[in-house]
């Protein structure tokens, strides 16, 4: 019993030594209250927080009550110091399929600032999404601004933009309503054309303006099918360099017999 005593108050009194001091593990002389340095190799790690239920594996919070409204540093913060591909950070989500939604590998939440705040300082990639099978990266709501801090619409890019062909396909912007298979207008543009088009939808056929980049003609998708301008909306002045050229039409012409 005395035995038993004598150890609880040596617990007692280490447990409160070190409440007022830096906890090593695995290092002599300790920077923070809990600093723990080991030797893994990949796939390993000196820090394994595992919840077996559905709370969280690791918690990290920072609380600056009473102090003046300052910049904070980050609840969790990963830093690599090598550059030989190694991760500051790296999560990943198991979730199991039939349940509501699979598990998230990242889940980040914000009242008012950031949710995700991700830089880079040197000549590093700020953010690099990747998927094998499924979606890259989908913005469900909200304004997505490139170069620009407070995009208006869902977006815009300050700057220049490039489209490249993936493979043989020609690049293109497509127009369309939210069904799939909806009928669309598109701009797309190859080594021979740049063009304009819209899809046929119900009874009309597809139309469209292709500017031939080879021949250096605009041309109709369509022979003797595009109108230019109607009884309406005229056009007011055609500046050409050569006469109309006007292929004849033999219904309008009367014949003579002799």
């Amino acid at each position: 019993m005395k035995k038993d005593s004598l150890l609880l108050m040596i617990v007692i009194l280490i447990a409160g030594s070190l409440s007022a001091q830096n906890v090593g593990i695995g290092i002599i002389n300790p920077n923070y209250p809990l600093d723990v340095q080991g030797f893994t190799f990949p796939g390993f790690f000196v820090i394994n927080g595992k919840s077996l239920g559905n709370g969280a594996g690791i918690y990290s919070k920072i609380d600056n009550a009473g102090f003046a409204p300052l910049s904070l540093e980050s609840a969790i913060r990963g830093e690599a110091v090598m550059n030989n591909a190694v991760t500051g950070i790296s999560l990943s989500g198991n979730g199991l399929t039939g349940y509501a939604e699979t598990g998230k590998g990242v889940y980040a939440s914000s009242i008012a600032g950031r949710a995700v705040d991700a830089i880079s300082s040197g000549t590093g990639t700020a953010g690099y999404f990747y998927s094998s099978a499924g979606f890259g990266l989908i913005v469900e709501k909200g304004n997505v601004g490139i170069g620009i801090a407070n995009p208006y619409l869902p977006l815009e890019v300050k700057g220049s933009m490039a489209i490249y062909p993936d493979g043989l396909n020609a690049p293109f912007i497509r127009f369309r309503a939210p069904a799939a298979d909806d009928s669309a207008s598109m701009i797309f543009a190859n080594n021979s054309y740049f063009a304009i088009e819209s899809e046929a939808w119900a009874t009309k056929p597809a139309t469209g303006l292709w500017v031939n980049r080879i021949d250096d003609d605009l041309e109709p998708f369509n022979d003797n099918l595009t109108d230019l301008g109607t009884p309406v909306y005229r056009f007011k002045n055609i500046y050409a360099g050569n006469a109309t050229i006007q292929t004849s039409d033999g219904r309008m012409k009367k014949t003579s017999q002799r």
